[in-house]
């Protein structure tokens, strides 16, 4: 399931992810809300907490990730990831190397330090 993250700053949207994630969790909640935050601003700061297995993401969810990202990739301008995977920390680190804006993970622990952090300017918003 994907649930929204109420009460971030701006051009900050973030999402939580626990159980099966699904295309049409990403057309009903992740879309329209990327959608949203695009309206008021350039940039687009994001805040994913991932509290599923990678293995929870169907196909589906899978295509529309890639398309929603390929959409935004100059527009990402924070994206900052929640999550206790390997996996997901080294695909974190390669995206901050590969793909414009910065991109920071995070433990569970760290949850609040990355709304911090993700919320916080740094002039392109």
């Amino acid at each position: 399931m994907v649930t929204q993250i109420a009460g971030l700053a701006g051009n900050t949207v973030g999402f939580t992810f626990t159980g099966d994630i699904t295309k049409e969790q990403y057309d009903t909640i992740i879309m329209p809300a990327i959608e949203q935050a695009r309206g008021s601003g350039e940039h687009i700061n994001m805040l994913l907490v991932i509290n599923t297995d990678l293995s929870n993401f169907t196909a589906g969810a899978w295509t529309k990730d890639a398309l929603v990202s390929l959409k935004n990739l100059t527009r990402f301008n924070k994206v900052a990831v929640v999550s206790d995977s390997h996996l997901v920390k080294n695909v974190t680190a390669m995206a901050n190397v590969i793909v414009p804006g910065d991109y920071k993970y995070f433990l569970p622990t760290e949850e609040s330090e990355a709304k911090v952090w993700v919320s916080e300017s740094d002039g392109r918003i």
